[in-house]
């Protein structure tokens, strides 16, 4: 069962372009082809986001990345662009969790932690089912 009072953990393809010195839209497409090819093209609507620059407000698009997918967009990259990614997550692991903001999370997010909960409201419901024979 995920936890869920915790934002997953995720890297942004505006960290992975400054960590690698990439430009964010070289990452961008890159990101966006592996994604396309693990997941199809509707694959892709779970990762997109948008950041807010805090100089000039604006909203501009990013992916959030979970692990898997960083490690696998990062090696066609360089072992020094490697390694840098790899230490971030594990900087990212040591961590202590993040409390959970819905408002930052997008919409397919929301439906998912919807469903997520819902499954785990009728697990528990099943249990109390099945243990309510040995209770009376």
């Amino acid at each position: 069962m995920h936890d869920l009072t915790t934002t997953p953990l995720t890297m942004t393809s505006r960290d992975i372009a400054d960590l690698t010195g990439k430009e964010h839209r070289n990452v961008m497409r890159d990101a966006r082809k592996m994604l396309a090819e693990l997941h199809g093209e509707g694959g892709l609507l779970s990762f997109e986001h948008t950041q807010v620059d805090p100089q000039n407000g604006q909203e501009y698009p990013v992916l959030r990345l979970p692990k898997r997918e960083t490690l696998i967009l990062v090696s066609g990259y360089s072992v020094t662009m490697r390694a840098r990614i790899i230490d971030r997550w594990q900087e990212l692991e040591a961590a202590p969790p993040q409390a959970l903001n819905p408002a930052t999370l997008s919409r397919m997010q929301l439906i998912e932690l919807a469903m997520q909960a819902e499954q785990e409201r009728l697990a528990l419901e099943h249990k109390v089912e099945a243990l309510a024979p040995k209770a009376e």
